[in-house]
């Protein structure tokens, strides 16, 4: 009780990350031309809880407008190519690991970006929400907990409770509906990345923080 104490979040370089970055090149690396990219790139972990996207591909079999793309590696990746190769899924693509600049681009070409988590696992932001926030880019978030709050106040897309397959099912097809929505989730989270979640901004009042009690 007492202590001063400032709120350090984690955040992303703004100038790093934009829906300028996007273009119909990379587009056709990961999609035919009018397919509706829904994307995830990092780990391929247990936390991830990607298994739940392979089961939602599955479900949308069927909607031949829809092309789920996942980008890195991880102790997972195996089992869940596994299980696409077993459901024989034709929407779903597999993507190697790429250098860390090659990101923003990739994320600027997609149309909805996933930030999913297997569990509620307290405290737990996952980083990439912030760039997907960045690139101006609608978020289907699967968690709840502090990243739910995030994407909720911010506006910047829509929250789905972990393991609830047919609430992100219901979701991707709601933003390939209504292109409107997609451009004014993505509009929203810029704005809150730049305001908020800015990292230089961020640093700058830390700065600030630490001069105002500096005794």
């Amino acid at each position: 009780p007492g202590s001063n104490t400032f709120h350090f979040s984690n955040g992303v370089d703004t100038k790093k990350f934009g829906a300028n970055f996007g273009n119909d090149e990379i587009r056709r690396h990961l999609a035919t031309k009018d397919e509706f990219i829904i994307l995830f790139a990092g780990l391929h972990g247990i936390a991830q809880g990607l298994d739940q996207i392979i089961r939602v591909a599955s479900q949308l079999r069927e909607h031949g407008n829809l092309r789920f793309v996942l980008i890195g590696d991880g102790p997972e990746k195996k089992k869940l190519i596994d299980m696409a190769k077993a459901e024989k899924l034709p929407n779903i693509t597999f993507l190697d690991p790429c250098p860390k600049g090659e990101i923003p681009p990739l994320l600027a070409s997609a149309n909805v970006i996933l930030v999913p988590l297997e569990k509620y696992i307290p405290g737990a932001v996952p980083s990439k929400l912030f760039e997907a926030m960045a690139s101006e880019k609608p978020v289907i978030l699967v968690a709840e907990g502090e990243a739910a709050d995030i994407v909720t106040t911010a506006n910047s897309g829509i929250v789905v409770q972990p393991g609830d397959i047919n609430g992100i099912k219901q979701a991707i097809l709601l933003l390939e509906k209504k292109p409107s929505s997609c451009e004014n989730f993505g509009v929203n989270g810029r704005r809150a990345a730049q305001e908020y979640y800015d990292r230089v901004a961020i640093v700058d009042r830390f700065i600030d923080y630490l001069e105002l009690h500096a005794h």
